[in-house]
């Protein structure tokens, strides 16, 4: 069974997960935008933390990654197509509000669409969902998506930042609305929703 718990952190007001298996007592981050000692006190929960899983490479989804790998020595995991996002201000607007400057980092893993992670007894099923950036993913597990700001409760990602791309975006989301079944969707901002919820909205007239 998977257990989330949601925080918001940071002046963007983005959302971070921790994911825990309760069976194992294994558990991943994703997206932490700032350091919040909510997080970092249930972290003690978890037997260990395999992944620090980034979204896309924006400060307010990164800001805090490299801290808590030096706390859980967890790896870091962003998709490939993001790689320069962690070293680059520019790219991660992390230089465009004071007090929010980005230590440059490097990831531990790069991922691609259809790559799999290991998680206790699971996978964690990578989604190349391009738009918002480049190299934005969704991250699939069991029935519960991450979609980071490619897809919100009644809403979609912006497409004017650095990489960012409308048509792509438009592809990506309509991937996302063809994959069979349903499931809970955790954006990285706002409510969680469902992609049934979110088919409908995108889809009648």
């Amino acid at each position: 069974m998977l257990e989330v718990k949601s925080y918001i952190v940071g002046i963007m007001r983005a959302n971070c997960y921790l994911v825990r298996d309760t069976k194992s007592g294994c558990g991943v981050i994703i997206d932490p935008g700032k350091e919040n000692s909510q997080l970092t006190g249930d972290i003690r929960e978890c037997t260990k933390i395999d992944y620090i899983l980034l979204t896309h490479g924006h400060f307010d989804h990164i800001l805090a990654a490299d801290y808590y790998r030096n706390v859980t020595d967890a790896k870091i995991v962003i998709g490939e197509n993001d790689s320069e996002f962690t070293g680059d201000n520019k790219l991660n607007l992390s230089g465009r509000f004071k007090r929010t400057k980005l230590e440059k980092f490097c990831s531990d893993i790069l991922v691609n669409d259809g790559d799999k992670l290991k998680f206790a007894d699971k996978n964690i099923e990578v989604i190349h969902t391009p738009g918002h950036t480049g190299g934005s993913v969704c991250y699939l597990i069991d029935n519960l998506i991450f979609t980071g700001d490619t897809l919100f409760k009644g809403d979609v990602g912006r497409t004017d930042l650095p990489t960012g791309e409308e048509d792509k975006l438009k592809i990506s989301l309509q991937r996302l609305f063809k994959m069979e079944g349903d499931y809970v969707v955790y954006p990285g901002h706002g409510l969680d929703t469902t992609l049934n919820d979110e088919r409908r909205m995108h889809t009648e007239p």
